[in-house]
């Protein structure tokens, strides 16, 4: 009787960690490429906001490999908004800016809009791709 129960609690013991550990959900990343040759962005600002852009953002850099993990929101949200800080976005300017859901971006991942290029990216589970571009000294003349 105390073997087997010496036995029980030794196997919850080293099984409980493990279950932990396949509970325990995937970060989200973001990652930051650029839209005309796939290259990444290293060191990138961008703002973050969980479901309404108001308020203070959340800003995040991007690592040398152009990713940056976003931080788990103080509440339940939805989905995010991004806009990048320094580089030129590569989406199409609509009003309201395009949201994407946190559900979609964990289970397939996904590519935001590219209007500067075609490079072939492969998105992954558990990330949101950017693309952005270099600004040029022309960029804003018009304005």
């Amino acid at each position: 009787m105390l073997r087997t129960l010496r036995a029980a609690v030794m196997s919850l013991c080293f099984s409980t960690p493990f279950l932990i550990a396949q509970d325990a959900p995937k970060p989200l990343v973001l990652r930051v490429l650029d839209g005309r040759n796939g290259s990444v962005v290293a060191h990138e600002d961008v703002n973050l906001w969980y479901d309404e852009m108001d308020g203070r953002p959340i800003v995040l850099r991007t690592d040398d490999n152009g990713v940056a993990v976003l931080p788990p929101p103080l509440s339940p949200a939805v989905r995010i908004f991004v806009a990048p800080l320094e580089s030129i976005d590569c989406r199409k300017p609509v009003t309201p800016p395009q949201a994407y859901s946190l559900r979609t971006m964990g289970e397939t991942g996904i590519s935001a809009e590219n209007r500067c290029g075609a490079p072939l990216v492969r998105r992954q589970s558990g990330e949101l791709v950017l693309f952005v571009r270099g600004r040029r000294w022309y960029d804003g003349v018009n304005k």
